[in-house]
């Protein structure tokens, strides 16, 4: 007998042929054990035609019903349809022994009540035995011929022609390999598809040219459609990058390798630049710029014009892009992407802010005026430096980062969007780094009055590093520093102080004095003496510590 465990979504019909192919039953005499029943019955969910033309062939007989529909198709093409399968309703009730056999299962609380829905548990607790029918075992079922082919074809790597040919071939065969195949085996190796492909590329861009070379990566690139198998591209960029020398022609070559493999990359449910890949770009960037502007604009374009689902991440890995090439912001560059957002905005104006219902993300009702090009920008900067105030330190460092290119790039519009980020509750360490990166990037008359007043008032904050911080930013600016508020001694300062006097022996009252009259002059009127001093009746002599 054979059994096999499927999840609970999985057809009933694909899994009729490896059932039968498993089956191994011992004869009662000398002899092979039987692998081939005499009949199978089985309900509706088996009666397809063509299960009917395998078992037909394996000279197996069959007794399933005929499906509704199945009739009614059969019956609508007339005497085309030809004649009904044979049925016969006394055989088929003998099928309630399988009925009546999962009834069992079911009851048996080993499989009813396991929680860990693993085949391996499942088969442990083996059903055959309550079935009637003396199990026979196999250490290993011998193969189907389909099952032989299939080892045989993993094993035996392809045999590939010359030039451009063979590497598509070897590509293809690749992308092709089937799920249940061992992926370690010799076919599907992924050094060996490397070196077929990195090799003939060469060899066509030495003898053909450069052109008929960038042709065959893009062949290469659309038979590698899987997310898994683009990692082909990033090494074989790699290998290109490492024999520049070969050639001229092999820089761009390996720059169009490295932008296709990054575009190429997923992160989730984003179609389109990971940006844990980000490292691929850069090295594009390196080999070729104009060659990896023109790579990541194309298939840009051709996201744009595929299908909705497949632009989801293209604006991530546009901006992921201009982030790791890590251009300085303030050269008005064509590649920046201060650039891009300025060239841009004559159509963002007219979708924004607009509104999309929560219930179908796909209508979208543009406004009607555009939007004002500052207050944009000033949103889009707040909303960059908002996220100081998450907890990530990757979130912090990325809100960091774009108020210091901010302040280098667009101060006016970092001007306006820090002051209400500073007017939030943020706790000590963010305000203390957005005010460090705003001393550095304000310059000495670029504090607005407003951006004063915010300032002014957190010279006053409790907090001694914010209050350190501002003033600095507002004497950079030659505005005015107001004086530090006088803030009350911490209880538990005040008590240390107490507790260290009464140690003191009381006949050193003048010491005691001196000791109180020297801290209160280096703490300032802001840090009054502790209370309950002993009283001298006479004011102190001179203390010799100077203030």
């Amino acid at each position: 007998m054979s059994v096999i465990l499927t999840p609970g979504q999985a057809g009933d019909n694909p899994q009729l042929l490896p059932l039968l192919d498993q089956i191994v039953v011992g004869r009662d005499g000398p002899g092979r054990p039987r692998t081939r029943p005499d009949r199978v019955l089985a309900d509706k969910a088996y009666s397809h035609p063509s299960t009917r033309a395998a078992l037909r062939r394996r000279r197996i007989a069959f007794t399933s019903p005929e499906r509704s529909d199945q009739i009614q198709r059969r019956r609508a093409k007339g005497p085309r349809g030809g004649r009904p399968p044979a049925f016969d309703p006394a055989l088929y009730a003998s099928r309630n022994v399988v009925e009546r056999c999962f009834n069992r299962l079911k009851q048996f609380r080993a499989l009813a009540t396991r929680y860990a829905k693993r085949v391996a548990y499942y088969r442990s607790s083996s059903p055959r035995p309550c079935c009637g029918c003396a199990p026979t075992y196999r250490t290993r079922p011998s193969p189907t011929a389909h099952k032989l082919a299939q080892i045989l074809h993993a094993r035996q790597r392809p045999v590939l022609a010359l030039g451009a040919p063979g590497a598509v071939d070897a590509v293809h065969d690749y992308a092709s390999k089937p799920y249940e195949d061992d992926q370690a085996a010799p076919r599907w190796d992924t050094a060996a598809l490397i070196n077929a492909v990195g090799w003939r590329l060469l060899q066509t861009a030495l003898d053909q040219g450069e052109n008929a070379a960038l042709d065959l990566l893009h062949r290469v690139a659309d038979e590698l459609r899987a997310p898994s198998d683009r990692a082909v591209l990033a090494e074989l960029a790699a290998g290109l990058d490492l024999r520049r020398t070969a050639g001229p022609m092999l820089t761009p070559l390996a720059a169009v390798a490295f932008s296709l493999a990054f575009t190429g990359s997923r992160s989730g449910w984003h179609d389109a630049g990971d940006s844990r890949r980000s490292d691929l770009w850069r090295r594009a960037v390196a080999s070729n710029s104009d060659a990896a502007a023109s790579i990541l604009a194309n298939q840009v374009l051709a996201a744009v014009a595929g299908r909705s689902y497949k632009t989801y991440g293209v604006t991530r890995a546009v901006v992921s892009a201009f982030a790791a090439q890590a251009v300085d912001p303030a050269e008005a560059r064509g590649d920046s992407a201060f650039a891009c957002w300025d060239a841009a905005f004559d159509v963002i104006a007219h979708r924004l802010p607009g509104s999309t219902p929560y219930d179908d993300a796909k209508s979208y009702e543009p406004t009607s005026v555009p939007s004002c090009r500052s207050a944009t920008d000033i949103a889009l900067a707040r909303l960059a430096l908002a996220i100081v105030a998450m907890p990530g330190r990757a979130d912090r460092r990325r809100a960091l980062v774009a108020a210091t290119v901010l302040f280098a790039a667009r101060p006016a519009v970092a001007r306006a969007a820090i002051m209400e980020i500073l007017a939030a509750d943020l706790g000590a360490g963010p305000l203390t780094w957005l005010l460090t990166v705003a001393h550095d990037g304000l310059g000495e008359t670029g504090v607005p009055d407003d951006l004063a007043a915010r300032l002014t008032e957190l010279t006053r904050s409790e907090l001694l590093s914010v209050r350190a911080l501002a003033a600095a930013v507002l004497a950079k600016a030659r505005r005015p520093v107001p004086a530090p508020p006088a803030t009350a001694a911490h209880p538990l300062l005040e008590r240390a102080f107490r507790d260290d006097l009464s140690e003191r022996p009381n006949s050193s009252t003048t010491c005691t004095r001196r000791r109180a009259t020297s801290w209160r002059c280096t703490r300032g009127n802001a840090w009054p003496p502790p209370a309950n001093l002993p009283d001298c009746g006479s004011p102190p002599p001179p203390s010799p510590r100077r203030c």
